[in-house]
């Protein structure tokens, strides 16, 4: 009985937002088999996403709030052993070797992760975002779901939301 009703306020106190992919957008689907070569190249940092959201590249790959954005970035993928993302040519400038344990490549699409643990301000709670990298005509396609589980000021609380972002490729 205890169980249920610990569930049921966990329940309660959560929600869960996915945004649908843009229509305009091509889909995005994995290949089997497929490699992550094809993310190989320099992006806008600045992209679009189906609602007021104004996404930034570099933020979703090196998360870090504090660096200025960079105009592009540069992506280079090898084959399972390292992502390496640079941005910038100024003092905007950086490097980003994320840990093998956060990225993998399956059937062409290419997976970044982190999570985190949350203990400030009155918030108890472990974050987990994920952000799915799809090749589409020119364009590099972010599925980026962010979920987390928690205690607020002594209230559970659950919760996902899912956004699509789309950043232009700068060089072909």
């Amino acid at each position: 009985m205890r169980a249920c009703l610990l569930l049921l306020a966990v329940t309660l106190g959560g929600c869960v937002w996915t945004q649908p992919l843009p229509d305009a957008w091509p889909d995005v689907s994995s290949a089997e088999g497929a490699t992550c070569d094809w993310i190989n190249g320099v992006y806008y940092d600045k992209g679009e996403s189906g609602t007021s959201n104004k996404p930034s590249l570099s933020r979703m790959l090196d998360w870090s709030e504090e660096k200025a954005s960079p105009e592009t970035l540069s992506i280079t993928y090898v084959s399972g052993a390292s992502l390496v993302v640079v941005g910038g040519s100024d003092a905007s400038s950086f490097s980003h070797v994320p840990p093998s344990s956060q990225f993998s490549c399956v059937d062409g699409t290419l997976r970044i992760s982190r999570s985190v643990g949350i203990n400030r301000e009155g918030v108890l709670g472990y974050e987990n975002v994920t952000h799915l990298l799809y090749p589409a005509n020119g364009f590099l396609i972010v599925k980026s779901t962010t979920s987390g589980v928690g205690i607020v000021l002594l209230i559970p609380v659950v919760g996902s939301y899912t956004y699509y972002y789309r950043f232009a490729r700068a060089t072909p």
